[in-house]
């Protein structure tokens, strides 16, 4: 805690994840409890490119002037499913009149189809959580956005989604917006460096057959560095194997204070992996480290080669698309 081993501590908070050792327990500071909030859900299904650009558009300009009580994520994407699509989903802490006024930006693009609800927070997080599914075959890179795109980047980034690589379900541009709380902490009092940043980009591709991996994640490779200038940093909790210099790319200049900590509890490098701070670079296959071989191939077999069809990543549509 802070005053306990606080080096540590101010590690564990921004760069803890299999770097310094293994949390038995954690007392957390709850903030008053709160009943209701608004569930915020607006869909986009069917559109086209410049209808995705002007949603980028809306997205940036929306963050400048953001209420702290509201948090949203959003996603354009072009899947299967839904072709070209946006959507939004999110949470306000107030009510339902309240919060149409603060997404009204969004509810005024072209086919927006929207549900704006009171709920109980357990509600809440339960539905935005059940998108999530047992597993997928994916492969993503993120970025931190600290400054707002011209007209040229924002159509550049949206042509990024336009042609799926082949095998491709999805692939999408998900937004995750920081500020608020998250900016309210000063960047050096945690090991959370990228706090100034105004959100997190995260391109990704979907794919069921197994046959189609490589030609996914080479579409990556191949679309992540148009991000790359026009962005700063990766976040950590979205781990890409194939960035240069990632120790500085998660932890910014927080890189050597990290490493002197890790010295410090973990001087013989028991707890290690392809991308820790102070990796010893033995490990070639980043999905197989510390598996058992049996372990392994059972989990390749729970696995199946192909997935079955219907809405993959679980979107709970506003209404029926019928």
């Amino acid at each position: 805690n802070s005053r306990c081993n606080e080096d540590l501590f101010w590690a564990c908070r921004g760069a803890g994840g299999g770097n310094f050792g293994v949390v038995i327990s954690m007392t957390f500071r709850l903030p008053p409890p709160i009943q209701n909030v608004t569930l915020i859900e607006i869909d986009y299904l069917h559109s086209d490119a410049q209808i995705q650009k002007l949603f980028l558009q809306t997205w940036q300009t929306w963050l400048c002037h953001a209420d702290q009580r509201l948090t949203l994520i959003s996603r354009i994407y072009n899947s299967d499913a839904d072709g070209l699509s946006m959507l939004v989903r999110g949470i306000f802490y107030g009510e339902p009149e309240e919060a149409a006024c603060f997404v009204q930006s969004f509810l005024d693009l072209p086919g927006a189809v929207s549900d704006i609800q009171y709920v109980t927070f357990l509600e809440a997080v339960t539905i935005l959580g059940s998108s999530y599914p047992d597993f997928e075959k994916f492969q993503s890179a993120s970025r931190f956005v600290y400054r707002q795109f011209s007209l040229c980047e924002v159509s550049d980034i949206v042509d990024l989604i336009q042609n799926r690589p082949d095998g491709s379900v999805y692939a999408g541009l998900s937004m995750y917006a920081l500020g608020g709380k998250v900016a309210e902490t000063c960047v050096n009092d945690t090991a959370f460096f990228h706090r100034n940043a105004h959100y997190i980009i995260w391109i990704e591709t979907i794919w069921e057959d197994s046959r189609f991996a490589c030609v996914n994640s080479e579409w990556i490779n191949q679309q992540f560095p148009c991000l790359v200038p026009l962005t700063t940093g990766s976040y950590v909790n979205f781990p890409y194997d194939a960035l240069c210099c990632y120790k500085s790319e998660y932890y910014g200049f927080h890189v050597e204070c990290l490493k002197e900590i890790k010295q410090k509890y973990d001087p013989h490098n028991v707890f290690t992996f392809p991308q820790g701070v102070e990796s010893c670079g033995k490990y070639n296959n980043i999905d197989n480290i510390g598996l058992p071989e049996e372990q392994t191939q059972r989990q390749a077999e729970e696995i199946p080669a192909k997935s079955s069809g219907g809405n993959y990543r679980g979107f709970r549509y506003v209404n029926s698309r019928d």
